[in-house]
């Protein structure tokens, strides 16, 4: 496609910029979220390929399942030189470019996903708009993502691609999950899943409170302008603690980011894995927390909704459970045992929906390199010790104290460590 044809104008300028995301956060403030109407979820995600394993879903008695409608499933592509799009005219002449850039779109796989599910009483929950790497469209050699092409165009071809599908799906589909984890999205891109990366928030418009915030609204009017009936929900990263943010001066936390974001949607989804270093002690009851923390902050900004969901938590289980030590011994009983203690914890603490991330099959994860040792176990209890509290001085006793000196520390944490966690 070379994109002609599509509503096009000039570049803005700053001015114009400034005022048009004024107008839209304004308009934004003014809609009302919508009280979750849909009952209780029971989800999880799947892949394209394991729609075999129908049979297994059925019989869990799920509501949902969470659809991948990556931009690049639907867009695998995007031209160079890029035509500009003016996100407000995009919005205001839906029925002049929809069907034209939807005819252009193979929807096979989607719709055979999608089709296949209804037909089975289960409900897609389709997530749009991820901005990880593995997502984007391809562009110029890379990746569309939003250094690539301006601030600008990522949000109006972001919103052209999720208009259509929330246009295709809106029947069959009424909660929608936009972006994914999008609070923590510098430091996901300081771990290379976003791009750009940069060691300053500066450095990436994935640092850009204001930008990433740009994008959720953006996405929830993709949704809300194709159908005022629709739910809106976000994924919120809550495994970062309050302290490192404060330490490295980074909004996102996720209390703050409900706080700041509970108008564009009206269902507040979170993610967690409390056991995600050490298989013991079991965590479940951080969904409860993690429930009542985000039940407050919407009671503090006066939301019109209190509806939240865990839309993503898990307990792997390790190949060799059984002769590795207690602490990483990641077994089938422990997963059943975290799951139904978490389900049980998030319904008592009054959440709505409870997803399980995901559901494929896979051998266990292996042992690293020689196996577990001492040290193994101690590093990992010490970095878990940070991980629950939120405070570093387990990491930095681990590092400064004997058995073992700082420079031999050093060393594990860059070159063993990766391969234990």
């Amino acid at each position: 496609q070379d994109g002609q044809s599509e509503v096009a104008r000039p570049p803005r300028t700053r001015k114009e910029v400034v005022a048009v995301a004024v107008l839209l956060l304004m308009v934004v403030c003014e809609m009302e979220a919508k009280k979750w109407t849909g009952g209780f979820v029971k989800s999880t995600s799947i892949k394209m390929d394991n729609l075999k394993y129908l049979s297994q879903l059925k019989a869990l008695n799920v509501s949902h399942v969470r659809v991948y409608a990556t931009w690049k499933s639907i867009e695998p592509s995007l031209p160079f030189p890029l035509p500009p799009l003016d996100l407000a005219v995009l919005r205001n002449t839906s029925d002049q470019w929809l069907p034209q850039y939807s005819a252009q779109v193979d929807w096979t796989s989607l719709d055979n996903y999608v089709t296949t599910l209804v037909k089975n009483g289960i409900e897609p929950l389709i997530e749009i708009g991820e901005g990880t790497n593995w997502c984007l469209p391809s562009f110029n050699g890379g990746i569309a993502d939003p250094a690539s092409l301006t601030p600008d165009q990522y949000l109006a071809y972001l919103y052209r691609y999720s208009r259509a599908v929330v246009h295709r799906y809106k029947n069959d589909v009424s909660l929608w999950q936009i972006e994914n984890e999008l609070n923590e999205a510098f430091l996901e891109s300081l771990i290379a899943i976003r791009t750009p990366r940069s060691l300053l928030p500066s450095g990436t418009p994935w640092g850009n409170w204001t930008f990433v915030t740009e994008i959720l609204s953006t996405l929830s009017e993709a949704v809300r302008d194709e159908s005022s009936n629709l739910f809106v929900t976000q994924n919120l990263h809550t495994d970062v603690p309050e302290h490192i943010h404060q330490l490295l001066h980074l909004p996102g936390f996720y209390v703050d980011a409900v706080k700041d974001w509970y108008s564009l949607m009206d269902v507040v989804s979170f993610d967690t894995y409390p056991n995600y270093i050490v298989a013991n002690p079991l965590y479940p009851q951080t969904l409860s927390n993690r429930t009542s923390s985000i039940l407050l902050a919407l009671s503090q900004v006066n939301a019109s909704y209190s509806a939240v969901m865990c839309a993503e938590t898990g307990y792997p289980i390790a190949t060799n459970y059984s002769t590795i030590p207690k602490t990483v011994a990641y077994s089938p009983t422990g997963q059943a045992q975290y799951m139904q203690q978490a389900f049980t914890d998030l319904v008592q603490a009054g959440g709505m929906g409870f997803q399980v991330f995901g559901m494929w099959p896979n051998s266990g994860f292996p042992d690293p390199p020689g196996g577990y040792t001492t040290q193994d176990v101690r590093a990992l209890q010490a970095f878990n010790d940070v991980y629950q509290s939120g405070s570093l001085l387990p990491a930095i006793s681990w590092f400064l104290l004997p058995p073992g000196t700082p420079l031999d520390h050093l060393e594990y944490a860059l070159t063993r460590l990766p391969q234990v966690v």
